[in-house]
């Protein structure tokens, strides 16, 4: 491993750590102290700490590699010319073009209107006999989205993750009215109440299409198992 400037330790570490006597965990800390300064370890360690050392520098190598793929990409965009524009972003990500949200609305109101066209936004606003709230959270939900697809952040925040925008884009772009019945009905369901809306919202529409993708995925498996697998047939000749 090649040397580095600085270390990043995680605080799962100290339930480990506080295992070992005070000389012992002076002893580790140095020898991680070593392995980051010089890519090796010549501290003596006992059998424990030893343990602890070759689980931190797992972990150390593991970022290691990932800060050298990330180094690695920001040389290949410097060589395409740099980072992707922001319209390149939009277009791989499947937002609409700024062509298409230049006009006298502004681009919120424009991706509102996007997204309310694919959630079939008119049946909520003239479905009669359901529950009163339901209009107001598929509401709450328009606007989390526009406010996402409208924004210029680089990162959005879904669940406890830091996801690319134009990736959180391409799903929101992606979501339909099953999505969102499908969100309504879990929503139902919590029993916890919600903390952070905003972040609650936007979590739930990004995966009521990721996990969509999953179920679909694992019925079409399940429906080749049960037409071909295990040397059985449910088409007869």
């Amino acid at each position: 491993m090649e040397k580095r400037e600085r270390l990043s330790l995680r605080v799962e570490y100290l339930k480990h750590i506080s295992l070992l006597s005070d000389e012992e965990a002076g002893r580790l800390f140095r020898a991680i102290l070593e392995y980051g300064a010089e890519g090796e370890m010549t501290e003596r360690l006992g059998e424990a700490a030893a343990m602890c050392f070759s689980f931190i520098a797992a972990a150390i190598d593991e970022e290691a590699e990932k800060e050298e793929q990330v180094r690695k990409a920001k040389r290949e965009n410097g060589r395409k010319g740099g980072r992707p524009s922001k319209a390149e972003k939009a277009e791989k990500a499947g937002v609409p073009s700024e062509n298409v949200l230049k006009s006298e609305k502004g681009e919120y109101e424009c991706y509102r209107d996007i997204f309310e066209e694919n959630i079939e936004y008119d049946v909520w606003e003239c479905a009669e006999g359901g529950e009163g709230d339901d209009k107001e959270f598929v509401d709450a939900l328009v606007c989390t989205a526009a406010e996402a697809l409208s924004g210029d952040e680089e990162y959005l925040r879904v669940g406890r993750r830091d996801l690319p925008a134009e990736v959180v884009k391409g799903v929101l772009m992606k979501v339909r009215a099953d999505h969102v019945n499908y969100i309504l009905d879990n929503f139902k369901k919590a029993v916890k109440p919600v903390e952070y809306p905003r972040r609650y919202l936007l979590t739930a529409l990004y995966n009521s299409v990721v996990e969509g993708a999953v179920n679909a995925k694992r019925e079409e498996a399940q429906v080749n198992y049960m037409c071909f697998g295990n040397g059985r047939f449910c088409m007869k000749t």
